[in-house]
């Protein structure tokens, strides 16, 4: 089988400076999941079903006389936050995502995936840039404010400022931890009410 990667590739007008192939696939899109147990999943596979999976990485990136660390994300890796984080711990400036989002046509999915990017922004107290071939493509600044935004299935050129920023927030610091501890106090308390007015009252 050829060896197929979804990438990003930086170019500085004269020669590629750096490469970035994708790490999160799409199953039955980009990649047949056990394929190697179930082969009739490939007749169900709407993609290649041949990309294969690239390795973390930031992408470095030259603007004039200076370089910038970016972290990049393709398609639905914006979804997860883990990834991200993992990038993260390297101090990049900018988070960029580059999506196909052709594929949802005029339905509410691009308008969910621009919203997981404003998560991420968040997250990593980021400027985040996504672009996408038909939209939507937008400026987002780190507390979620859209700065630019265009519509979906439109040509347009987006300009707009952005701050490189290297501050650490404490998801990069400590992932979800307030998210986990939050569900195991909503467990530990629904077994509370499911079981202690039985203890109280054994003989009810």
């Amino acid at each position: 089988n050829p060896f197929v990667y979804n990438s990003l590739i930086v170019w500085d007008g004269k020669d590629f400076v750096d490469l970035y192939d994708k790490e999160k696939l799409v199953p039955f899109g980009e990649y047949v999941p056990l394929e190697k147990y179930f082969s009739f999943l490939r007749k169900i596979t709407v993609g290649l079903g041949i990309v294969k999976p690239g390795f973390s990485k930031n992408l470095i990136v030259p603007v004039k006389k200076e370089i910038i660390k970016i972290t990049p994300l393709i398609c639905f890796e914006s979804a997860f936050s883990e990834i991200l984080r993992k990038r993260l711990k390297e101090d990049p400036q900018l988070i960029f995502i580059a999506t196909n989002d052709a594929w949802f046509d005029k339905t509410s999915a691009p308008y969910q995936h621009f919203q997981m990017a404003i998560v991420r922004a968040v997250e990593a107290r980021r400027y985040t840039i996504q672009v996408a071939n038909t939209g939507i493509t937008g400026i987002i600044d780190p507390t979620g404010r859209i700065l630019k935004m265009t519509q979906l299935e439109k040509e347009e050129i987006v300009y707009g400022k952005i701050k490189l920023l290297y501050y650490r927030t404490h998801f990069i610091k400590y992932g979800n931890i307030l998210g986990i501890a939050g569900s195991l106090i909503l467990l530990f308390s629904f077994i509370l009410i499911l079981f202690l007015p039985r203890f109280l009252n054994p003989l009810d």
